[in-house]
């Protein structure tokens, strides 16, 4: 799916219109807000990013990269790349690239075991300090982290470059206080999904504090949603999970 293309208001009102239809056994809090929340904060990791990486000597950091498709639609930018995911993920994510011959020269795949290895195990860390500015995306990846291995991985790339900014999301521990998110994470437990890390908003300041990091920007949910000109309707998602660009400089002035 091309995200960019498809948050344009009327492709995202479509495809909401169209799961709403076909999948109708999935609660409507999942149809709607969902899908809609997920589409928005993708969107908004892409804007944010490329804003990031214009102009500087920079490298691109995808932490849990999946099936990301950005080193396929950015080639032109010749933006060196380096993803990390589960050896399993990274395996089959190159088996399809080979097999549909499509070539991705300026990024690098690296298999890792991020719940449990080192980020540096597998990448040379000189690597990412010949950059000035390194940029991290962790989207939809911390909160299957134990509050440990977040503060480690925090800490890992705290002195990766002269200037590391971070884009995540992370999720609160909001079920006794919004019944969508109830609804949510009980329909996620359902389906297999165990998340070990829901940090309140404090947490993750401390957590922040502690390697020295600054925030830039925190934006919960429905925020985000109103910044792109939608509403999904469920106001009781505040306080659900939170999308932060942070930053901390090596080499101050």
């Amino acid at each position: 799916i091309n995200y960019v293309k498809i948050m344009n208001r009327q492709h995202v009102n479509m495809l909401i219109l169209l799961i709403d239809r076909k999948l109708k056994y999935i609660p409507v809090e999942m149809r709607r807000g969902g899908v809609l929340c997920s589409l928005v904060r993708h969107r908004f990791f892409e804007d944010t990013v490329k804003k990031l990486l214009q102009g500087n000597d920079a490298v691109f950091f995808i932490l849990g990269a999946g099936y990301d498709t950005k080193s396929l639609r950015w080639q032109s930018d010749r933006i060196p790349i380096i993803e990390l995911d589960h050896p399993a993920t990274q395996a089959r994510k190159r088996s399809i690239l080979l097999a549909n011959k499509l070539h991705t020269p300026d990024t690098s795949y690296v298999s890792c075991d991020l719940a449990h290895e080192s980020l540096f195990m597998h990448v040379d860390k000189k690597v990412l300090m010949a950059h000035k500015r390194l940029v991290v995306m962790a989207e939809g990846l911390l909160s299957y982290f134990t509050k440990e291995r977040i503060c480690e991985i925090f800490d890992e790339l705290s002195n990766s470059s002269s200037e590391v900014y971070v884009v995540f999301d992370y999720r609160h521990n909001a079920e006794s206080s919004s019944k969508t998110a109830k609804k949510w994470f009980s329909n996620f437990r359902k389906k297999g999904e165990q998340y070990l890390g829901m940090l309140d908003k404090k947490e993750m300041d401390g957590i922040l504090e502690k390697y020295g990091y600054s925030t830039l920007e925190a934006i919960d949910l429905v925020t985000l949603t109103k910044r792109y000109g939608f509403d999904h309707g469920f106001k009781d998602l505040q306080n659900v999970s939170e999308v932060r660009i942070v930053t901390r400089n090596n080499n101050p002035e």
